[in-house]
């Protein structure tokens, strides 16, 4: 080709124009004789600045000696050849910057001399993602191998080609001894085909990774349970190249989760095989009931029949308990339920009576209902018992009274009649025997009313100053060496009560207060009206009540202190029989003491407005 020719000088220009890469003409003396567009581009000067000037201009300062020395070397043995193999050159641009460059030589003959073709490719971007891509795969060979769960890659024909050293610690074997196995060969043989089959969807490219619980093998043929993981990488074709699997070992996490199975499984038949019924509703709605075996005997529901009622059939006296009434209900709102008695519906439409016990189910952390436990047993028995008893309390107060009546009757006639002055005193103390027995008697009758919830109130307007003071001068003519002190404020509003029970009140208190108080000591009666309700209290100096027995002193039979380990006598029914009578009036009663001072029983009536 002649240079000198136009056409061809042309062709030549365009040609290095088109290419890629910077290029020069550089002639023996090591002047630019040629420079491409993209020459000036990547090294930023101007034609007419680089023509003619000598090569080591585009040189670093401190490399161009060197340089010189390299161009004459070429020049000598002209031939084909990349610059500076091995290394990486840099390349000085107008503003001094530097880059590196890859630079290819080639000698040109031609007529009018000998000259050296240059290309050079700024190698910038390249550097930065061959840095970029070792930077990644440093990362990855250091994530591989330092992952705490167990790494593996496999190849498309199912050999291992790579393992982390926590595969190798959970498999027992060293990491070379995993190269080259098959790692499906590793699973247990009963869960190669759950494997297998999962490994056929991913290979179908039906799924692109896959998750299972796994039993492997361990060299030394022990067992270990993981949680394997395994994902696909494809090439640039989307074929598979190689496989990627993680291997957490679940080990202690199952053992934990068959201990709690077990555990579970011994809660669940220590509940079906307690005595008594038991209830499980869960969800805070109530979505859910499961009974035990002695609740479903209870309701005549097939052990074999699935589920439960969704709502326990339960009565009172008043009928079905629905809605807020049930304690199911009352249970998911937060509220406990204690020693409820009530009639349980049989299927077949039978009513058994059960003492039930019903409370909220919530978590530790954030006290949030998560459902109700009910506790009944069936108290037909003791609902016998109690009848009988109460038949039995019945008979014996009304045998007893006959005789007393006649006791009384006489020792009244004989008073009446006494010619000697001495019997007086004997016949007193006939007639205070009776009426002590006369009110025993009573006391049993009204437990009996109590406890077999036939108690009935006859209510009246009545004026309970007027009630108090009579109650009071009836005490005194029993105890007229005792003193008594009325603090009745004036202008108290009436009461709705039965007179008779709210004098049975005051009788009791006031003759507690005379047992139990010391002669000297006046017996004070308040009574202090509320906004709703009126408070009347009676209060004696003497011993007092330990402060343990106070819990105890509204119980039947109850007997404490003095009254326990002294001479004062009586069956302990009085105060049981006070409370129930306030309570049936909606009121209450409590007491408080100091030893060795003063005691006051205090209970509320509500007044008539309320």
């Amino acid at each position: 080709m002649d240079l000198h020719n136009p056409l061809e000088s042309e062709i030549v220009r365009s040609l290095a124009e088109a290419a890629p890469d910077g290029l020069f003409l550089v002639d023996a003396d090591r002047q630019i004789l040629f420079i491409s567009k993209r020459a000036l581009d990547l090294f930023g000067y101007t034609q007419d600045e680089l023509l003619g000037q000598p090569i080591e201009v585009l040189v670093p300062e401190g490399k161009r000696e060197g340089h010189v020395i390299h161009h004459q070397n070429f020049v000598a043995q002209p031939r084909f050849r990349p610059m500076g193999t091995g290394l990486t050159l840099q390349a000085r641009r107008r503003d001094g910057s530097l880059f590196p460059v890859e630079i290819t030589l080639s000698p040109v003959s031609t007529e009018a001399g000998r000259f050296t073709a240059a290309a050079v490719r700024d190698i910038t971007d390249r550097l930065a993602s061959e840095r970029a891509l070792r930077e990644a795969e440093e990362l990855f060979r250091t994530t591989f191998d330092a992952a705490p769960n167990g790494m593996v890659l496999v190849s498309p024909n199912g050999v291992i080609f790579r393992a982390n050293p926590a595969l190798a610690r959970l498999l027992g074997y060293s990491q070379e001894e995993l190269l080259q196995r098959v790692f499906l060969d590793l699973t247990h043989p009963e869960d190669r085909p759950l494997h297998q089959s999962s490994l056929d969807r991913l290979i179908r490219g039906e799924v692109s990774s896959y998750q299972l619980e796994q039993r492997y093998l361990r060299k030394d043929g022990s067992l270990i349970c993981t949680r394997l993981s395994v994902s696909v990488v494809l090439d640039a074709a989307g074929a598979p190249r190689y496989r990627i699997g993680q291997l957490e070992d679940i080990s202690e996490r199952r053992r934990l989760e068959l201990a709690r199975e077990a555990t579970l499984r011994w809660l669940h038949e220590v509940l079906d095989q307690c005595p008594v019924g038991i209830a499980l509703v869960q969800g805070p709605s109530g979505e859910r009931c499961e009974l035990n075996r002695h609740a479903r005997e209870l309701l005549g529901v097939e052990l074999s029949s699935p589920g439960a009622p969704d709502e326990l059939p339960l009565c009172d006296e008043a009928g079905p308990l629905l809605g807020g009434r049930h304690p199911v209900k009352r249970a998911l709102s937060g509220q406990h339920e204690s020693g409820l008695m009530l009639s349980l519906q049989r299927v077949g439409g039978e009513q058994v009576p059960v003492l039930l016990d019903a409370a909220p189910i919530t978590t530790a952390e954030s006290s949030e209902i998560q459902g109700a436990v009910v506790v009944f047993q069936d108290i037909t028995l003791l609902k016998q018992i109690d009848r009988l008893r109460a038949e039995w309390n019945a008979v014996i107060a009304h045998d007893l009274r006959q005789p007393l009546n006649a006791i009384s009757l006489n020792a009244q006639l004989i008073a009446r009649r006494k010619k000697d002055g001495d019997l007086g005193v004997p016949l007193e103390q006939i007639a205070s025997s009776a009426r002590r027995l006369n009110r025993m008697i009573g006391d049993l009758l009204d437990l009996s009313r109590l406890e077999a919830r036939q108690l009935t109130l006859s209510r009246s307007h009545i004026d309970l100053a007027s009630l108090i003071q009579v109650c009071v001068e009836r005490i005194a003519v029993e105890a007229p060496d005792r003193a008594f002190e009325l603090r009745i404020p004036p202008g108290l509003p009436a009461v709705h009560v039965d007179a008779d029970r709210i004098a049975q009140v005051m009788d009791n208190l006031l003759s507690n207060a005379i047992k139990y108080g010391t002669p000297e000591s006046p017996i004070e009666v308040d009574v202090v009206p509320g906004p709703d309700e009126l408070l009347i209290a009676v209060s004696n100096y003497g011993v007092g009540i330990p402060e343990g027995d106070l819990p105890h002193l509204f119980r039947r039979f109850a007997r404490v202190g003095v009254a326990r380990h002294g001479h004062i006598k009586g069956v302990g029914l009085g105060l049981y029989i006070v409370q129930q009578l306030v309570e049936a009036h909606g009121g209450r009663v409590q007491a408080e003491s100091t030893p060795g001072e003063k005691t006051t029983f205090r209970f509320s009536l509500p007044s008539s407005a309320s």
